[in-house]
């Protein structure tokens, strides 16, 4: 089922039924000061709920809740629908294709008791900046998309196991050694950041995004070619990952059309 995201910004409930967008491209292209976005109440309306959160982790505490109770009665009245029910929070289940469950509920007489309230605390209005500053590099990828996230392990695991045998092969070599404490901190720190980022996209993390690409400059700093390409195509995955995305949808139709035959 798809969900409609939404925000409170100055005392206002906005939606966007956008299934490439998620809430911070949201913001940002709406030119809302970046520095405010964690303190922005926000959620989403699917399977049946309205579901309230905040922050880096998606989650809430008493002005999430006093905000549920507050806008959960015109966004059902939006809507049309007084069947939904209130939730704040989000709990991660782990892995990249499992779903992500709402923590607290809010029942109905907590609601109606709140509304009825005479006046409800001030929130401090969001400035909207002028010029919004553009990002140094612009991540064009989607944790929440699932062909993304199957993608990116696959390529994280396949890149820690190229990186250990180049290793391998230089120490062979004896272009690379252990025995230089420089080669060997640098390989404790690329083999960290490649499954530093592996952990993030199996828990959909949005930081993620930024350990692969420091993980990519760390290869590259081996000044070997072949380490050199690796770290290249593994930060260009990091930023974006359209290509990369396309050839996988290939590769499946293919194999389901050698399946048939």
């Amino acid at each position: 089922m798809s969900k409609i995201m939404f925000m409170i910004l100055n005392d206002h409930v906005e939606y966007l039924n956008n299934e490439e967008y998620d809430h911070r491209r949201w913001y940002q292209e709406l030119g809302l000061d970046p520095n405010l976005f964690d303190s922005v109440i926000r959620g989403f309306i699917v399977d049946g709920k309205i579901i309230f959160f905040k922050g880096f982790n998606h989650n809430y505490d008493e002005e999430v809740i006093r905000a549920a109770m507050k806008y959960a009665p015109s966004i059902r009245s939006f809507l049309n629908q007084d069947s939904l029910e209130v939730w704040c929070g989000i709990l991660s289940q782990g892995g990249y294709d499992n779903r992500w469950e709402p923590i607290y509920h809010i029942k109905n007489d907590e609601i109606n008791s709140y509304v009825e309230r005479p006046k409800l605390e001030e929130k401090k209005e969001i400035p909207v900046v002028e010029k919004p500053t553009e990002p140094m590099i612009d991540f064009k990828n989607d944790v929440d998309n699932k062909d993304f996230i199957r993608v990116a392990i696959i390529y994280s695991i396949i890149t820690i196991i190229l990186t250990i045998f180049l290793k391998s092969v230089l120490i062979g070599m004896k272009v690379y050694s252990l025995s230089n404490f420089t080669d060997f901190l640098l390989l404790i720190i690329q083999i960290g950041l490649l499954v530093g980022t592996l952990i993030g996209y199996m828990r959909k993390l949005p930081y993620a995004k930024y350990l692969g690409v420091a993980a990519g400059i760390a290869l590259c700093l081996t000044f070997h070619i072949f380490d050199i390409i690796l770290g290249v195509c593994y930060a260009l995955f990091n930023i974006d990952a359209s290509i990369y995305l396309i050839a996988f949808q290939g590769v499946k139709i293919l194999i389901g059309k050698l399946k048939k035959k």
